[in-house]
């Protein structure tokens, strides 16, 4: 029994996740009107050699704090957070640590490299680590979650060996 609704937890993770991820990349890459508006400012940007492109490390967070918008750095972090916490359902629950961010890290890379490219954004250095953030406290609530589900588990077991006696 206990099998069975692991499974439909894990199934149910996995295309919670790619639905997830799916929204996440639509919001990201919507080309609408504001989107168009961005696309001609960058183009016109670049012309006089601004380009779209932070890689000073901080930059951006230090500028939103001086002006008190946190709003920005802060839906980064939420943003991320279900990826961190869904991603080990979708992958082999027991990599290292190491893995999973590295694998979020290129997966994360390759969303700034587009948004640079297109022009439907900018590529920030910044975003990068706001978002790493947010997927490491998915990826912890994960792990505590799986933690307490364990000791209950363990009780539940312990109280049924006890009770079997």
């Amino acid at each position: 029994m206990r099998k069975k609704y692991l499974n439909y937890i894990k199934k149910f993770c996995k295309i919670f996740f790619y639905v997830y991820l799916v929204i996440l990349l639509w919001k990201l890459f919507k080309i609408s009107g504001p989107a168009l508006g961005n696309i001609q400012e960058i183009s016109e940007n670049r012309k006089l050699s601004f380009w779209n492109l932070n890689l000073m490390p901080l930059k951006t967070i230090a500028d939103s704090i001086k002006i008190s918008n946190y709003s920005t750095m802060i839906l980064n972090i939420i943003a991320f957070i279900p990826l961190g916490f869904l991603y080990p359902f979708v992958i082999n629950e027991n990599k290292k640590i190491l893995t999973y961010l590295l694998h979020f890290l290129v997966f994360d890379l390759l969303i700034e490299i587009v948004q640079f490219i297109t022009m439907l954004g900018f590529f920030d250095i910044d975003d990068v680590l706001l978002n790493m953030l947010g997927f490491l406290q998915g990826f912890i609530l994960y792990h505590i979650i799986k933690y307490i589900h364990g000791l209950f588990f363990i009780q539940e077991k312990n109280h049924i060996q006890l009770k079997g006696e």
